[in-house]
């Protein structure tokens, strides 16, 4: 349709529709040069857009990694600081103990099990004279240390009795069940921190009467039938001694698992046993028994010989008090390990010999000094 034959009063209209097309289509149309000042714009912009990025990311990766140092050196200081906190917390647990021990006249931790050794002593049912006889004792000493107060083991054992940190925490963890289930009073620790062990460790090897009150405890804790391991009970209940007492002294050496409700015999059995079988725990059960038969083998002759000596004692009519005459037999015994070459009659005869020529020597230093030697003098003489 043209304009002509469009309505008069619709020309007007018409046109302006018309304007507006074309103007809208004009505008559009965008020169060459336009397109590239347009696109040289969009390409700094975007350009700028990507330093801004950029800038952006090397901000976020400097704050990452001053977060993570800053992190690392925060998390250090911490770790340090909780380190330092709980070192100062037990010096302050164990000055709190200190002073707690002099309130109570007691000068040290191990003091406590020396205490809890002569109260415990006492009691005919934890500790019976017949089963855990004097020579017993002094034998068991013999055989793990020599008698030597500093003592130290390959294996971290220390002392006259030679205890070990597993055996220290046995004990406390004993003493604490008898507090708890009978009247016996005990104000040590409850358990045996690191730092504890280790002080006591010091103590043993300046000490002697601290590794044997320890050591005997522990043997207490074996026999004990109601709150500890009941080794020996039955050869008890049946008036064998001796081989209750070499129960006890089996599982004081291997420990109490290795040995109850076993005979003497049956772990001679198990040693030659297990020795022809070579896997690792069965080499481990053959050492294990053949260590504590060659241990109880030499307590118990260190104990007869005990005996001899001490009779002898008596025959020579030497008065000593009780615990010289220890010493003396302890070292007279320990000296007679140095006989070698001769068996049966012959060596035992050679004993007799020895250990006469030895007490002699006592004998002429009381008569000539007037008084009686000294545990150094003793050890001179012997």
């Amino acid at each position: 349709m043209s304009i002509e034959n469009i309505p008069p009063n619709n020309k007007n209209n018409f046109r302006e529709e018309k304007d507006k097309v074309n103007g809208r289509f004009e505008s559009s149309k965008i020169t060459d040069k336009d397109s590239e000042n347009k696109e040289d714009i969009n390409t700094d912009t975007d350009n700028k857009r990507l330093m801004s990025r950029r800038n952006f990311l090397k901000g976020i990766g400097a704050v990452a990694a001053s977060s993570f140092v800053a992190g690392t050196f925060v998390g250090k200081s911490l770790r340090e600081s909780n380190n330092k906190n709980v070192e100062v917390k037990e010096e302050e647990i164990l000055e709190k103990e200190g002073e707690q021990e002099k309130e109570n006249n007691i000068e040290n931790l191990a003091d406590h099990y020396l205490k809890a050794y002569y109260e415990l002593s006492k009691d005919s049912e934890k500790f019976p004279g017949d089963v855990f006889e004097t020579d017993l004792i002094i034998a068991q000493q013999c055989q793990e240390s020599r008698g030597q107060i500093d003592a130290k083991s390959h294996s971290g054992a220390l002392g006259v009795m030679q205890n070990m940190t597993i055996s220290m925490k046995d004990v406390t963890r004993y003493l604490n069940i008898l507090m708890r289930r009978t009247d016996f009073k005990w104000e040590g620790p409850k358990e045996l921190s690191g730092k504890q062990i280790a002080r006591i460790k010091k103590l043993i090897i300046q000490k002697s009467d601290y590794s044997r009150a320890f050591g005997k405890i522990y043997l207490m804790q074996l026999w004990d039938n109601k709150h500890g391991y009941g080794i020996g009970r039955d050869y008890y209940k049946k008036g064998d001694i001796k081989s209750t007492q070499i129960a006890l002294m089996g599982a004081y050496n291997a420990g109490h698992s290795l040995v109850k409700g076993k005979s003497f015999e049956t772990w001679k059995k198990l040693r030659d046993k297990y020795k022809n079988i070579h896997t690792r725990r069965a080499q481990r059960k053959y050492r294990a028994y053949k260590e504590a038969i060659d241990y109880v083998i030499k307590i118990m002759n260190y104990k007869e010989r005990l005996g001899n000596i001490r009779e002898m004692i008596d025959k020579m009519g030497l008065k000593l008090d009780i615990s010289r005459e220890n010493f003396l037999v302890r070292e007279i015994a320990l000296k007679l390990d140095g006989i070698h070459g001769v068996s049966g009659e012959a060596r035992k005869r050679k004993l007799e010999i020895e250990t006469k020529k030895y007490l002699e020597k006592i004998k002429n230093f009381i008569e000539s000094k007037n008084r009686l030697p000294s545990h150094k003098e003793i050890k001179i003489l012997v």
